[in-house]
């Protein structure tokens, strides 16, 4: 489910919701609360992945290293559409198994009443 946990996937915005997170931090109101500090702790391990990645790719891609070059870039790209296939399989027996209509029957549509002003 998508849930507005982090609002942005880019590193500036994850650096700001760490910033304003520790800043709340110190009000005692929430210095003692396990969800706000598990959301910090959530987006320093994201933005320790980016830091991770960058390195990764960077090493994949030195010729004399590993010597992958701009193929380098297949790695993730063949990662996120394995991904996108498993989400969508995954959402497509949700909706089979809700019974839910299926995004290419759009019947369902013209099915609902019209609301004329």
């Amino acid at each position: 489910a998508i849930t507005g946990f982090a609002r942005t996937t880019h590193v500036t915005g994850t650096v700001t919701d760490i910033g304003l997170l520790m800043g709340q931090g110190v009000d005692p109101a929430h210095r003692h609360n396990h969800a706000h500090w598990s959301k910090c702790r959530a987006l320093v391990c994201l933005l320790g992945s980016f830091a991770a990645g960058c390195a990764a790719s960077f090493v994949a891609s030195d010729e004399e290293l590993v010597g992958m070059g701009d193929a380098v870039m297949f790695v993730p790209a063949a990662g996120m559409v394995l991904l996108g296939a498993v989400g969508h399989q995954q959402l497509w027996q949700d909706a089979l198994a809700r019974k839910v209509a299926p995004v290419e029957d759009a019947t369902w549509v013209s099915e609902s009443p019209r609301q004329d002003a």
